[in-house]
């Protein structure tokens, strides 16, 4: 399910948990909740006069995974080299991914069963059959 660290060019979802004048510090969402940075030079193209204007804390954002040093468990990411339609669609399917875990949650306590146990007997083949599991719930 949850992977250690996301690899490099991989888009990932983050949430602006620090705002400083160099950069953002973000959690990566997907990857229990992993620390990543991202340079102020990758927060917007061009000139940015206040950082603030182009990020907020807590903000829930699309970013690339551009450099990761595992020895170090360093991430740094780009908001940059993400388009708005590939944010939006990467933003869509993680909450649609978070809904579903939160089903198998509720699943699993109604059925007095581990999480994991519920997710490998009901989601995995799910998964096998259906893209996503919006999908399968869907249907």
């Amino acid at each position: 399910m949850e992977n250690e660290l996301p690899e490099v060019n991989e888009i990932v979802v983050v949430r602006v948990i620090k705002v400083l004048n160099y950069g953002v510090f973000v959690e990566l969402l997907e990857y229990g909740n992993e620390k990543g940075f991202i340079h102020i030079s990758q927060v917007a193209s061009g000139w940015i006069k206040n950082i603030r204007n182009h990020v907020k804390e807590n903000q829930i954002r699309s970013a690339q995974v551009l450099a990761l040093d595992r020895s170090k468990n360093q991430i740094d990411l780009s908001l940059t080299k993400v388009s708005s339609g590939v944010q939006r669609r990467k933003i869509e399917d993680y909450n649609r991914l978070f809904r579903a875990k939160k089903l198998i949650e509720v699943l699993a306590k109604n059925k007095k069963m581990s999480f994991d146990e519920v997710w490998e007997n009901t989601a995995e083949p799910l998964l096998d059959e259906f893209d996503s599991l919006a999908e399968a719930f869907n249907e």
